[in-house]
């Protein structure tokens, strides 16, 4: 019997270096994620694209992989929990991209 569907949450850096963002959209795309384009906004996304400025370019918008968890810019790193902590409460997630410069 297959599993009933579930709600996905995605979150990617953009120009991220560990894990390419190619690889990205192709994990994101099969689980019918989106936008798989970086600077394509959406409001209610199930994919958001963290960048630091809204250029959208590598690398003037790198952000760093460990983005979630990484509290040398409390920023970006409070921005990204509170969209999960928001996801997991079932209440909506923060529009893409994610500019937190």
């Amino acid at each position: 019997m297959p599993q009933a569907a579930k709600a996905i949450l995605g979150q990617a850096a953009l120009c991220d270096t560990v894990v390419p963002n190619p690889t990205n959209q192709l994990l994101y795309g099969l689980a019918g994620l989106s936008p798989l384009q970086p600077t394509v906004a959406a409001s209610s996304p199930g994919l958001q694209w963290f960048m630091s400025s809204a250029a959208g370019t590598c690398p003037a918008s790198a952000v760093d992989h460990g983005f979630l968890l990484d509290w040398t810019d409390p920023s970006r790193a409070t921005a990204a929990q509170q969209n999960v902590a928001s996801f997991l409460l079932g209440g909506p997630v923060a529009a893409t991209p994610v500019v937190v410069p």
